[in-house]
């Protein structure tokens, strides 16, 4: 699908915004998605090895009846393998998991001979006086660290333990820049509420040929698993995603 508008960028709004009562009563666990995402299949003929976005930060109201870090909802941007065969991708961004408070997160997956890996970092403190704050994600490749770097406003936030052109698991280029909410259940809400949308603008990705940043392409597609969930593109590289419905 074919996504075809005008630049847009995102402004700095804070605004107090708490989850009201959970949505509904947890399902089946899964990861459910409300983004965007490239193709390489669909769209042959770019190369990236990283992406970059501004995202603003709210929160999404979880489930309830199921504990633990499958029930979440989150707000990322990513670069991941497509040609994998295991777990590859790196990822950076906000998540409410049940149990803990709003956090910046970050989590690198990659597959090996002994399996596959995840490396999961959390901020050890609530983030809720940035919901409604436009902030800074980049998940970028590293020449001096031969790793993906994930970075939050300038902060490094974590470095990859592989690196992703020589990580079987990865199953080598292209990659693909994916940015999107996500839930471990369908009963939960993606961040953001239709008056406060989570608002991802300034897309861009990192090119392989010479590590510049460019600004997304016109090729991406659209992905959105729960018909209570809303998107809505306002650029080739901008959109935003909320819950529409309790």
């Amino acid at each position: 699908m074919l996504v075809v508008f005008v630049l847009a960028t995102g402004a700095v709004v804070v605004i107090d915004e708490n989850p009201a009562a959970a949505a509904g009563t947890c399902g089946t666990q899964g990861n459910y998605f409300d983004g965007y995402y490239y193709d390489p299949d669909n769209w042959p003929g770019y190369s990236f090895e990283g992406a970059s976005g501004y995202i603003v930060v709210r929160d999404g109201v979880l489930c309830s009846g199921a504990g633990g870090i499958g029930n979440f909802s989150n707000a990322w941007l990513m670069i991941a393998g497509w040609n994998r065969t295991g777990a590859a991708w790196s990822q950076v961004g906000f998540e409410r998991t049940s149990g803990f408070p709003l956090r910046w997160f970050s989590q690198h997956a990659w597959n090996n001979s002994t399996g596959d890996h995840l490396s999961t970092r959390y901020s050890t403190f609530s983030i809720a006086s940035e919901v409604g704050v436009r902030h800074t994600f980049r998940v970028l490749w590293n020449s001096a660290c031969t790793c993906l770097q994930a970075i939050i406003d300038v902060t490094v936030w974590s470095n990859s333990d592989f690196n992703p052109f020589f990580s079987s698991g990865w199953g080598g280029l292209p990659f693909s820049p994916q940015f999107s909410g996500e839930t471990g259940h369908l009963e939960t809400d993606v961040p953001g509420r239709s008056g406060t949308r989570t608002a991802f603008t300034a897309l861009g990705a990192q090119q392989y040929s010479n590590d510049a940043l460019v600004p997304m392409p016109c090729a991406m597609n659209a992905t959105t698993s729960s018909a209570r969930w809303g998107r809505s593109a306002s650029g080739c590289d901008a959109f935003s995603i909320w819950t529409a419905t309790p």
